[in-house]
């Protein structure tokens, strides 16, 4: 319970504040439409935003249930989506499909921060908006510790928070994610980037969305620009008619259609060298490119081999081992160079795929899965600068055999890449197309390797095959008569509990480590390896060291032990800090692994 005279004292529900919310909404989206300046291409963006957006407003009457949102990258989903949740809530108010919260669901905490920013001073709601996720931080004490305590119960009228948590909050037993449980009944919840959802996660996922739109009075609505094929799924997402919150997503990406993506992957060759030369023959001396490669090593190669021959764009490297406050301060450095038409080149792993609002002229991308693809193609010509601009598809070899669900998506792209060479007009004459995407779809969850992991799996000493946590809380097709949780040998016992145990979003073994980005950093690390650190200071610290903050996987670790570039945080377990000459204003971290760890 809150006093009014706490400084996080939100109100519990929104529908106090709904009408003030539209008004403050339809202000902002008023906005948009009195901008009369920018090319013919950037007025009917424009025009095309607001459409969709007034589809979302014109279905804000329908009943509760689970539906999907389509919207081409750049297509305003977030405001669109907003706008459906608030008139929403508004239509069921005072009834008894009532809904009290909008808890907003994100990958990675960049674009979590950057759409709460958005949402927050466009409805002015203050401290009714609560970000939970790892980079939250206030300089006032009492104000953490508040926060502490609505992050552990949700109370709150609009949530933005990560799918680690949101999945959490579902499926583990702690009482951490139990304490949150409630919140997700009767609340309007947005799930953004959905073919983001781990695939192990798919089936759990799926059953979740089901359960809480038809028994716990809560309308999920599924947002992206690549929809994958939920409802065609074994376990499938069930939407209500007439399912799309948008009459006809197919018209408005083809309106929409900003890019063409080209296949380049026999044009540019396999190796960085051949790349390079096929780039330079594109003649995009004087042209913004983006180019997006799977692995931390592969932006290396191709990073390091323009810087050296490349004369006339300034050349920018993006991965997760630079430290988010030093990501931030060179996306933002980007931001202002496209600004003014400065001929750069940024080379970067899928980072900047999701939520990143820059706008290159050309985006280049290593081979991967088709939403991948798209979804790097949405960082150009973001705004219809131009015309038509291309996403230049290409294989450069990289170092990917770990990587399981790339090669496979890298190898149904190139079924489709093949079947769209030979009949272009079976996907309406573009890879960006629902049928593209659909198709896709289809070869990758048809593959065994793929359906095989959709339920969870999990290894068991006394089985030849992993255990499927759907099948364990769904009772499909087991007998837990004789499996080692069920204690009392009940027949029909869920095992919870033992799910809940061996339940992990993310698999990545990572440490944290703390790098001497700036002096702030620096003297954060001093902090953390004094021996008179009080607790209080502890827990201050560490919110304070977040943003200076890298988690490396453990064969990265190993290496930077045994070259002596760490210590280990000595009131800690897992945490280190790296020494300055470990850490380069070009790279961030030395070591580079495969993937990016993940920002959650």
């Amino acid at each position: 319970n809150y006093s009014a005279s706490e400084p996080l004292a939100p109100e519990t529900t929104i529908v106090h504040d709904l009408d003030e919310y539209i008004e403050k909404l339809e202000e902002k989206l008023k906005s948009f439409q009195i901008k009369k300046s920018g090319s013919a291409s950037e007025k009917n963006i424009a025009e095309l935003r607001a459409s969709i957006s007034h589809e979302c407003c014109s279905a804000a009457n329908w009943e509760t249930g689970t539906y999907a949102l389509t919207v081409p990258t750049g297509g305003g989903k977030t405001f669109a989506s907003l706008r459906f949740a608030l008139e929403h809530a508004k239509y069921h108010a005072n009834s008894e499909s009532e809904k009290t919260q909008i808890i907003y669901v994100l990958p990675y905490t960049t674009i979590i921060e950057q759409n709460a920013d958005e949402v927050r001073k466009t409805l002015n709601c203050s401290t009714n908006l609560l970000e939970h996720h790892s980079n939250v931080n206030f300089s006032d004490d009492e104000y953490n510790e508040e926060y502490k305590l609505l992050t552990e119960r949700w109370d709150v009228p609009i949530i933005f928070t990560t799918q680690v948590q949101f999945l959490n909050t579902l499926i583990q037993g702690n009482g951490n994610s139990i304490r949150k449980l409630h919140t997700l009944a009767n609340s309007v919840i947005v799930i953004d980037e959905i073919q983001t959802i781990p695939l192990k996660c798919t089936y759990l996922a799926n059953a979740a969305f089901n359960t809480l739109s038809r028994y716990l009075n809560s309308t999920v609505i599924l947002c992206t620009a690549t929809q994958p094929n939920l409802k065609e799924l074994e376990v499938p997402v069930l939407l209500k008619d007439p399912g799309e919150l948008t009459q006809d997503p197919t018209a408005a990406a083809s309106a929409f259609k900003r890019m063409e993506i080209v296949d380049a992957t026999k044009d540019a060759g396999n190796s960085v060298e051949s790349f390079i030369d096929w780039m330079d023959d594109l003649f995009l001396k004087q042209e913004s490119i983006l180019i997006v490669m799977n692995t931390k090593n592969g932006v290396k190669s191709v990073f390091n081999k323009l810087r050296e021959i490349n004369q006339t764009h300034s050349i920018y490297y993006l991965t997760t081992y630079l430290c988010p406050a030093h990501r931030k301060e060179r996306i933002d450095e980007i931001r202002e160079k496209l600004k003014s038409n400065i001929p750069l080149i940024v080379v970067s792993t899928n980072l900047i795929e999701c939520g990143v609002d820059l706008s290159f002229r050309y985006v280049i991308r290593n081979l991967a899965s088709l939403q991948s693809i798209i979804q790097s193609s949405g960082r150009g010509n973001r705004h219809g600068e131009h015309s038509i601009s291309q996403t230049y598809v290409v294989d450069i070899q990289e170092s990917v055999s770990a990587l399981k669900e790339l090669i496979v998506g890298q190898q149904c792209t190139m079924r489709l890449l093949s079947a769209f060479a030979q009949r272009p007009e079976d996907y309406d004459n573009t890879l960006l197309s629902q049928t593209a995407i659909d198709t896709y779809y289809d070869i990758f969850s048809a593959e065994a390797r793929i359906k095989e992991k959709m339920g969870y799996p999990i290894e068991s000493m006394s089985r030849n095959v992993p255990l499927q946590a759907y099948d364990l809380l769904a009772e499909r097709n087991m007998n837990h008569k004789n499996l080692a949780w069920s204690k009392y040998k009940l027949t029909y016992s869920y095992p919870f509990k033992f799910v809940s145990q061996h339940f992990q979003v993310i698999d990545q073994n990572t440490s944290g480590i703390v790098v001497p980005f700036n002096e702030e950093a620096k003297n954060l690390q001093g902090l953390l390896m004094s021996k008179s650190v009080l607790l209080d200071d502890k827990q201050k610290i560490f919110r304070d060291i977040q943003k200076f903050m890298i988690n490396v996987y453990q064969s990265d670790l190993k290496k930077l032990i045994k070259k002596g570039d760490v210590s280990l945080v000595p009131w800690t377990e897992d945490l280190y800090i790296l020494r300055e000459a470990a850490y380069s204003d070009d790279f961030g971290i030395h070591e580079e692994g495969t993937m990016d760890p993940a920002i959650y």
